[in-house]
C-alpha cells in the first residue's frame, strides 16, 4: 500500500520539500545561491517536458524532486527574520548596554512558570526606530497587577539578553527550540517598569484571545467541580493548566497524556460528530458539498474560540482538508490529502516541520491511514459493540506504531499499559468531548439540565479513576530509554522495511529488514552498551554543587543530598548509563593527574606542603582571592552554579591578570574531563 501511495505526486512532493527544509538547517545557504538552483533546475524541468515520454517520465520525475528541495530549501531561507536588516537583533549593543525605549506588542500568552509569565511580543519600535521580530517577554508572577492581554502594546527600558544555551549534556536546547519559532533574545522585567497601551483596533488573533478569556471567565461561573471545569478548559479551549498535577502525572505515566492537550485526536472526534449531526444534508441535492462546507466552517470556529493556538490550527487544516476531499467527492488517496495538508502549510511555516507537535500528529494519522487497513484484514468480530473496540484498538495500534520512534527520540519512555488505556480510554473521550460540548453549550447559556452535568461529571471520575488504576502499574512503563537522532532515522527505515515486507514477502524485502536491524543493534552496542568513556563532570545547577564521575555504563554523583536532579536523568538517559549511586562530596579529590580542592562558603584551604592543580569555588567563599592564587598556585580555577555572579565576575578578572585559567560553568556549560 505505501508503493501506492507514492504513485500519487503529491506524497513524494512533499518529502521532497521536507528535505529542501531540512537541508538548509543544516547547511545555512545563502538567499542568492539558493535562488540560482531554483531557477536552473526549473529550466530543466521545463526543458524535459518537451523530451520524448520516457525521457521526460525519468528526468521529469528527478528534476521535480530537485526542484522541490531547491524550493523547501529557499521557503527556510525567507523564513529567517535575522536576513532582514531591520529586524531587531542588528540594534542590539554588543558592549555599551545602554537602556533604550523599546515598544512592544504581544501576540501570543504562554503557559506560565512558578516565577514568570510568559509571552511571545513583537518589537515594533526601538529607540523610535521601526523595527521587526519576536521576542520572549518574561514578567514576575507577583508583580503583574493586571492582565496583559494579546494586541497590547507595551514601552519599558530595558536591554535584550540572548536565550541561555543548555548549560548540562544532552540537555534540552531552549535556544534552539525558541529560534525556530523566530526568537532569538529575551525580556525579563517586572510590571511597575511596563507601560501599557491599549490598541485601537483589535486583530483577529486578539479577538479570538478575548473569547477564550471570556469563556474560561464563564466556565468559572458553572455549577461544577473544579476538576470538571479544569477538564472543560482543556477539552475545549486548550488550557490544562487548572487540571490537577496527580491526574497529569497519572495520564502521562500510561502513555496517554495527548489525551489532556487540545490536539489532532480532539478536532478529529469534533469533526466525527459533525458528520453525524449534519447527515441528514446528504438528502438534499448537493448536500455533500454543503455538509462539507459546513463542517469546514464549525471547524475554524471551534479554532477560533480555542484562540488560534499553533497546534490547532495545523490539527483543523489537516482535517478540513479532508472534509473539504470528501465533499466535492474527490476520488483519491486520504494519503495524498494529508500530504497536501502538510505541503501547505510548510511552504508558509517551514520549521513546522522540527515542531514535535507537528511530527506526532502527521505521524499519527499517517501510521492509521496506512496501517489501519491491513490490520483490518487480520481479525474482525461480527458483533458490532465487539468491533467497536476491536477497531479502537486498530487504530491506537496504528497510530503508536506511526509515532513510536518520535516519542523514544523526544519522552524517552514506553508505557506497555497504552493498548489496555487507549481500548477504554478513546471511546470515553469520545463520549466526553461529545457530552462535554452540550455543557459546555447549555451552561453558557444558562440552561440548565443536570443529567448532561451528571453525566459528564461521572464519566470524567471513571475515567480518571481508570488511568489512576493503570498507573499503579509502574513495572510496565519503561523509562529513561536512550534514543538519539541515528537511532530515530534508523528505526523508521527499519519500519518502512518491515511494512514492505509484510505487503510483498520476498527474500529481497526480508534481507533489507535484516540489514537494518544488524544496522541498529551494531550502532546501539558500539555506541552506548560497550562505550568505555570514563569522565568526569562539573554539572552547573543554581545554588548548588553537582560532581559526576562516570566509567562506561556506571556513574557515581557526589552532591550535598540524596536527591537525582532533572539534569542528572538527561545525563543519565543520553548516555545510557545502566547504574548510578549519590555519594558525599568530599573537599579533596585525585582527577587522573591532578589535585582537586573544593572551597565552600567556610574558605577553608590553607595547605602548607600540598599544591592543587585545580579549585572549584562553590557557595560563593567569602576569602582573600589573590592569595589563595598565590597559596595553592592552581593552573585551573573553576566556579560552577553555587556560586554569586558579582563575584565570579570578580574571580574571572584577578584569574586573567595572575595568568590562570577560569572556568565558569555559568557561561561556558558544564566542566567535563576525560578519565584517562
Amino acid at each position: 500500500m505505501l508503493s501506492h501511495q507514492l504513485r500519487y505526486p503529491l506524497p513524494k512532493l512533499t518529502l521532497a520539500l521536507i528535505a529542501g527544509i531540512m537541508f538548509q538547517d543544516i547547511f545555512h545557504l545563502t538567499l542568492e545561491i539558493v535562488s540560482i538552483f531554483v531557477i536552473v533546475l526549473g529550466i530543466v524541468w521545463i526543458i524535459t517536458q518537451f523530451k520524448t515520454a520516457i525521457t521526460k517520465k525519468i528526468w521529469g520525475h528527478w528534476a521535480s524532486l530537485m526542484l522541490v528541495i531547491c524550493f523547501g530549501d529557499w521557503c527556510g531561507v525567507l523564513n529567517q527574520p535575522t536576513r532582514h536588516s531591520d529586524h531587531y537583533s542588528h540594534m542590539v549593543p554588543q558592549k555599551n548596554k545602554t537602556l533604550k525605549p523599546i515598544v512592544l506588542q504581544v501576540n501570543t500568552i504562554l503557559n506560565p512558570t512558578r516565577y514568570n509569565l510568559r509571552f511571545y511580543a513583537n518589537i515594533v519600535q526601538w529607540d523610535s526606530t521601526d523595527v521587526f521580530g519576536k521576542i520572549l517577554l518574561n514578567i514576575k508572577t507577583d508583580s503583574l497587577k493586571k492582565p496583559i492581554c494579546i494586541d497590547d502594546f507595551i514601552v519599558l527600558f530595558k536591554t535584550l539578553e540572548p536565550i541561555a544555551t543548555p548549560k548540562n549534556p544532552h540537555g534540552f536546547d531552549y535556544a534552539q527550540f525558541l529560534k525556530r519559532k523566530g526568537v532569538t533574545h529575551q525580556i525579563s522585567t517586572k510590571f511597575d517598569e511596563l507601560i501599557i497601551r491599549k490598541p485601537q483596533t483589535q486583530s483577529l488573533l486578539g479577538w479570538s484571545s478575548a473569547l477564550k478569556t471570556k469563556v474560561e471567565s464563564n466556565i468559572d461561573y458553572f455549577s461544577l467541580t473544579h476538576t470538571t471545569k479544569a477538564f472543560l478548559k482543556a477539552f475545549f479551549l486548550g488550557n490544562r493548566n487548572e487540571i490537577p498535577d496527580n491526574i497529569k502525572t497519572d495520564y502521562k505515566s500510561v502513555g496517554v497524556l495527548h489525551i489532556l492537550a487540545l490536539s489532532g485526536l480532539h478536532v478529529g472526534i469534533l469533526l466525527l460528530l459533525f458528520r453525524l449531526t449534519l447527515k441528514p444534508l446528504l438528502w438534499i441535492k448537493n448536500g455533500k458539498i454543503y455538509r462539507s462546507v459546513i463542517m469546514v466552517g464549525l471547524l475554524w470556529a471551534f479554532a477560533i474560540l480555542t484562540g488560534l493556538s499553533p497546534s490547532i490550527v495545523r490539527a483543523v487544516s489537516m482535517f478540513s482538508c479532508f472534509a473539504i476531499a470528501d465533499g466535492i467527492n474527490r476520488k483519491t488517496s486520504r494519503v495524498n490529502t494529508l500530504s497536501i495538508s502538510a505541503f501547505i502549510l510548510l511552504v508558509l511555516y517551514p520549521n513546522y516541520i522540527f515542531d514535535a507537535g507537528f511530527q506526532l500528529s502527521y505521524g499519527a494519522v499517517l501510521g492509521i491511514l496506512i496501517l489501519k487497513p491491513e490490520l483490518d484484514k487480520v481479525f474482525k468480530f461480527k458483533s458490532k459493540i465487539l468491533e467497536f473496540f476491536n477497531d479502537t484498538l486498530k487504530v491506537s495500534i496504528a497510530a503508536q506504531i506511526g509515532i513510536l520512534p518520535l516519542s523514544l527520540y523526544y519522552f524517552h519512555q514506553f508505557s506497555s499499559l497504552f493498548f489496555v488505556a487507549n481500548l477504554l480510554v478513546i471511546p470515553s473521550l469520545m463520549l466526553l468531548i461529545w457530552l462535554g460540548l452540550i455543557v459546555l453549550i447549555l451552561n453558557l447559556f444558562g440552561v440548565k439540565l443536570p443529567l448532561f452535568d451528571y453525566g459528564f461529571e461521572n464519566g470524567l471520575k471513571l475515567m480518571n479513576n481508570y488511568i489512576q488504576l493503570l498507573s499503579s502499574l509502574d513495572d510496565f512503563v519503561f523509562k529513561m530509554i536512550t534514543f538519539d537522532q541515528f537511532m530515530l532515522f534508523l528505526s523508521i527505515s527499519l519500519l518502512i522495511m518491515v511494512y514492505k515486507f509484510v505487503k510483498q514477502k520476498s527474500f529481497q524485502n526480508l534481507i533489507r529488514v535484516l540489514i537494518f536491524i544488524a544496522i541498529f543493534q551494531v550502532y546501539y552496542f558500539t555506541s552506548y552498551k560497550f562505550n568505555p568513556k570514563s569522565e568526569f563532570v562539573i554539572f552547573h545547577q543554581f545554588k548548588s554543587t553537582v560532581l559526576g564521575f562516570r566509567s562506561g555504563a556506571y556513574l557515581e554523583i557526589h552532591k550535598t543530598d540524596t536527591l537525582t536532579p532533572p539534569f542528572v536523568v538527561d545525563y543519565i538517559t543520553g548516555e545510557n548509563i545502566s547504574e548510578h549511586k549519590i555519594e558525599s562530596i568530599n573537599p579533596t579529590y585525585r582527577i587522573s593527574n591532578n589535585n582537586l580542592l573544593l572551597i565552600d562558603s567556610l574558605g577553608i584551604y590553607k595547605f602548607s606542603s600540598q599544591k592543587f592543580d585545580w579549585v572549584l569555588m562553590q557557595y560563593s567563599p567569602k576569602i582573600h582571592f589573590e592569595t589563595m592564587i598565590e597559596t595553592l598556585q592552581p593552573r585551573l580555577v573553576i566556579a560552577d552554579g553555587s556560586n554569586y555572579k558579582s563575584l565570579i565576575n570578580r574571580w574571572k578578572k584577578t584569574c586573567k591578570s595572575k595568568g590562570v585559567k577560569f572556568y565558569d560553568t555559568a557561561t561556558s556549560g558544564a566542566f567535563i574531563y576525560p578519565l584517562k
